[in-house]
C-alpha cells in the first residue's frame, strides 16, 4: 500500500513492487491502473480521486501514463530532474555493454516519453554505446529479436 510519501526511496520501492505484482500475477495491461489505484491509501487515494475527478480518461489510463501523472506528483523535482538529465547525458564511456544497459533501462524509467516505443528506446540506447561497439543497428537487432521470438 503506498500512503503518500514523497521520499524517493518509497516511491521507487512501491512502483518497483507494484510492477513486480503486475508480473507475477499476470495482470494484463488494461487492468494495471485500476489495480494500482486499489493500492493507495489516505493522501494517496485522495489524490488519486482528485486525479478522476479532473480527468475523463482515468478509466483507460495505461500503467507509463499513470507513472509519469504519478511520478510528477511524488517524486521531489528535483529528483525527477536530475534522472532525467542523467539519462540525457548517459554514454556507455568505460562500462561494458551490460553495465551501459543496466543504467539506461534504469533511468529510462524516468524518461518513458522518450522511449515509448522499443524502436525509440533501441534508438537511444545506441546513441549512447561507443562508436566502435556499433556495428549492426540495434533497431534492426531488436526487429530481427521479435520476429525469432513470435
Amino acid at each position: 500500500m503506498f500512503e503518500g510519501s514523497t521520499n524517493a526511496v518509497d516511491v521507487e520501492t512501491w512502483l518497483n513492487l507494484v510492477e513486480k505484482c503486475f508480473k507475477v500475477i499476470g495482470c494484463p495491461e488494461e487492468r494495471q491502473v485500476r489495480l494500482t489505484s486499489f493500492l493507495v491509501q489516505k493522501e494517496a487515494e485522495n489524490w488519486w480521486k482528485s486525479i478522476e475527478a479532473r480527468r475523463d480518461d482515468t478509466y483507460i489510463l495505461d500503467w507509463k501514463t499513470f507513472r509519469y501523472i504519478f511520478e510528477e506528483n511524488y517524486y521531489p523535482k528535483t529528483y525527477l530532474v536530475k534522472k532525467r538529465e542523467k539519462f540525457m547525458k548517459l554514454v556507455q564511456g568505460s562500462m561494458s555493454v551490460a553495465e551501459y544497459e543496466r543504467m539506461f533501462t534504469e533511468l529510462s524509467k524516468y524518461v518513458s516519453t522518450m522511449v515509448g516505443t522499443e524502436e525509440e528506446r533501441c534508438i537511444n540506447f545506441e546513441k549512447g554505446l561507443r562508436k566502435e561497439i556499433i556495428c549492426t543497428p540495434v533497431t534492426a537487432v531488436a526487429t530481427q529479436e521479435r520476429n525469432f521470438l513470435s
